[in-house]
């Protein structure tokens, strides 16, 4: 493969409940990614010294270009309490240490403590990859993979001005979104507290874009659904539209994801510059839930149902699933 077509990093993109863990999880089975969770999650990791990622702005513009390559050269060479466990072979690594587990017991927080002592930068919620893990004459080949949700900023800051980063693209349908975001996170917390949230950060897209605000009308009228809903396509068409601009955007549809997880794994992995072998693609399909797929038809109320026709009304999302739900 052509040296042209290796990115210098990955970011997956897309929002929570979305499938976007599933990719991180693939693209880990590859010796050569070192793959970080949401490291701009951590509070004193390096990523908070970057602009917000929720809302474009043109007015961050300047401070991405200051900072931005700065910040990635630090997080693509440090760990993060949030990184998952299980750390598979890495080329960049050395063997004996990750088969005796040194990586994973970073990422235990009472081990941590306990190494703290010796190595004071461990105290932090995100840290340098110790030198003695590292085996420093492949660091040529590691490939930064940084998940990083609800970050439309980001994305279409790289796919404009970053051409050598590689943005993958998670979309769900927004009856499947819902349906998980309603079960997994709005369930647990108090609904008005979200909707209240959600309605500041409406109102932070209206703010930065009158187009964005006459298309969605009074943030205080909404539902705490169709306040989701509303966000979930402002993020997701932004970096579709940014996308248009290169080849550096590759678009994962989850409902395609699951039904053909090995045909999909492979176009990622080609699309991130890297080789995959038969066990990632039975990975990928063993991991696959295709049965889930269409839950949210029977479990969404239909007023649920009504907000995301509303929502999806005019939006070239519509077209995404189209040709799937024509077929079926």
């Amino acid at each position: 493969m052509s040296t042209e077509c290796v990115p210098s990093a990955v970011l997956i993109l897309g929002h929570g409940r979305s499938g976007t863990n599933w990719l991180l999880s693939l693209l880990d089975r590859s010796p050569r990614t070192h793959c970080r969770d949401e490291p701009n999650e951590i509070v004193d990791g390096a990523m908070n010294r970057l602009p917000d990622p929720t809302i474009v702005r043109e007015a961050d513009l300047d401070a991405l270009h200051e900072h931005f390559d700065d910040v990635l050269a630090q997080v693509a060479r440090s760990m993060g309490e949030r990184d998952q466990r299980g750390t598979p072979r890495k080329v960049f690594l050395r063997e004996s240490l990750r088969r005796l587990g040194l990586a994973d017991m970073l990422k235990h927080r009472r081990m941590r403590r306990v190494l703290a002592v010796g190595l004071p930068a461990l105290r932090r919620g995100e840290w340098a990859i110790p030198a003695p893990l590292l085996q420093r004459s492949n660091l040529d080949q590691l490939l930064p993979v940084l998940k990083i949700v609800q970050a439309p900023a980001w994305g279409v800051f790289c796919l404009h001005h970053r051409p050598s980063i590689q943005i993958v693209h998670i979309i769900r349908h927004p009856g499947g979104f819902l349906r998980s975001w309603r079960v997994r996170y709005v369930a647990p917390r108090d609904p008005d507290a979200i909707r209240r949230a959600n309605i500041a950060r409406i109102e932070a897209v209206c703010e930065a874009s009158p187009a964005w605000a006459r298309r969605m009308g009074d943030p205080y009228a909404m539902t705490i659904d169709e306040s989701e809903l509303w966000y979930w396509r402002y993020a997701s068409e932004a970096i579709l539209d940014a996308g248009r601009c290169g080849s550096r955007h590759h678009l994962v549809i989850y409902e395609r994801l699951c039904e053909d997880p090995s045909g999909e794994t492979a176009r990622l992995y080609a699309a991130c510059g890297l080789e995959c072998d038969e066990a990632t693609r039975s990975h990928a399909q063993a991991s696959a839930r295709p049965a889930r797929i269409d839950a949210w038809r029977s479990e969404l109320t239909p007023n649920q149902v009504e907000a995301i026709e509303r929502v999806l009304d005019g939006s070239e999302l519509a077209g995404l699933w189209q040709t799937r739900e024509v077929a079926a």
